[in-house]
């Protein structure tokens, strides 16, 4: 193996260590993923039918009862032919009028719950564009470790075949030839392992918009992004936690509750009743309009159980957001403590970790050449920069995975993804409703 071919194999481990793309032809990008997801998810399809239920409910809080039809005989089979007529006949309307402010409450409790669909359906989009972008992250790691698998598949042979002229030239025994043979086998096996959880990863990928498995074939893009693309402080985005979507959720579900609780107030006023009806009497050839007024006496039932079950969710409600004011936080900087973390190891094990391996295997592979070193050196000095470049690799991810969470909880907009990065041109016109 020359030196040459080591520093091109270094070259590459390091271009797979950054996952940007798989090589020969183009991939899927992030934004077309994005893409997909909204304009296809059968999740953000089924938030948006949620929104559209809610308008529903709207419009039908604001509807009067319908007036009722009445009929009614009287002296029906009562012999009448003294007074020359039959029985009486009585046709008419009655409607309910609803009292206390039903009909303006009951529309602030229908709006209210609008606001909690949007939210809860901005909810799910965060987590369908957040579970996609994890799941894009997972497929440039899993093509990532194929590349290295490939190029650690070639070193294990190339340094095979050095060891194999050795044992011809008789300057090592051939029990090295046959431990290097197996450490081919390994990498062979390495590669197959490797090849089978891309092959998941895409799969995975093209479930997130309902696609089938083989739908995507391989993607690009980059899980470490350049140091222009750092995320703000910490305290930055603690600060926008008020906006964010779980917290904005909540808040909307404390609100319809408090509008619950104005509703199952007004509804202790009874309703009132008033009916219009004409009567014929038979026999005496006249008629009269009869008008009536009728309402429910609240003494037993002034719907107290229900108003004291609506103000209890309602403080539910308010405990809940605490509660979750305060686990955003904490999630926040779990998160951002992990990317953090994860940003400075990828970085030591590129600069330092992985540049220091390739120079130790090449030195080894110099001794092994001058009959200095064996080949359980060689084998030594490549298993450690598979597994440093491995290490690399899972740290890349990990800063990757880490820095999706930080953006959902405290930067992502519903709105900035519509515009930026569905750019659907109007084939997903109800997708836009919901920013609205």
């Amino acid at each position: 193996m020359t030196s040459r071919r080591i520093v091109a194999i270094g070259g590459t481990l390091v271009a797979a260590l950054g996952a940007s793309s798989a090589s020969g032809g183009e991939g899927l990008t992030l934004h077309e993923v994005e893409r997909l997801v909204l304009d296809r998810s059968p999740q953000v399809k089924a938030a948006l039918a949620d929104v559209d239920a809610a308008r529903g409910r709207v419009r039908q809080a604001g509807f009067l009862p319908n007036p009722e039809a009445q009929v009614s005989v009287e002296h029906l089979g009562v012999d009448r032919s003294w007074q020359g007529g039959e029985a009486d006949i009585t046709t008419g309307l009655e409607m309910s009028f609803p009292m206390g402010g039903r009909i303006r409450r009951g529309v602030e409790a229908a709006s209210a719950g609008v606001e909690t669909a949007r939210a809860a359906s901005q909810a799910v989009l965060a987590d369908a564009v957040a579970g996609a972008r994890s799941r894009f992250a997972a497929a440039l790691a899993a093509q990532g470790r194929v590349g290295l698998a490939r190029e650690l598949l070639e070193m294990a042979e190339e340094a095979h075949e050095l060891v194999v002229a050795r044992v011809q030239a008789g300057d090592v025994p051939e029990s090295e030839a046959w431990r290097t043979a197996a450490d081919v086998s390994a990498a062979r096996l390495d590669l197959v392992e490797a090849s089978a959880a891309e092959e998941a990863a895409l799969g995975s990928l093209a479930a997130a918009w309902g696609g089938a498995p083989g739908d995507v074939s391989k993607v690009q893009g980059e899980l470490v992004p350049k140091d222009g693309e750092a995320l703000p402080p910490l305290d930055d985005l603690v600060r926008r936690l008020a906006n964010s979507w779980p917290v904005r959720r909540s808040v909307e579900a404390q609100a319809e509750q408090e509008r619950e609780v104005q509703l199952q107030e007004a509804l202790a006023v009874p309703d009132l009743s008033a009916g219009l009806s004409y009567r014929g009497y038979s026999g005496f050839e006249e008629s009269a309009l009869v008008l009536s007024f009728s309402m429910p006496l609240p003494l037993l039932d002034r719907n107290q159980g229900a108003a004291d079950e609506a103000r209890s969710l309602a403080r539910k409600a308010k405990y809940e957001k605490e509660a979750v004011k305060a686990e955003v936080a904490a999630a926040l900087h779990r998160a951002y403590v992990e990317m953090t973390a994860q940003r400075e190891r990828y970085r030591m094990m590129q600069t330092e970790v992985v540049p220091t391996l390739q120079k130790a295997f090449h030195a080894v592979e110099v001794g092994l050449e001058q009959g200095k070193l064996h080949a359980l050196d060689l084998l030594d000095a490549r298993r450690q920069l598979a597994l440093a470049s491995s290490r690399s690799i899972d740290a890349a991810e990990r800063y990757a995975l880490a820095r999706i969470e930080v953006e959902r909880l405290a930067i992502f907009d519903f709105r900035s993804s519509i515009s930026d990065l569905n750019r659907c041109g109007g084939s997903c016109p109800r997708s836009q409703e919901v920013a609205q």
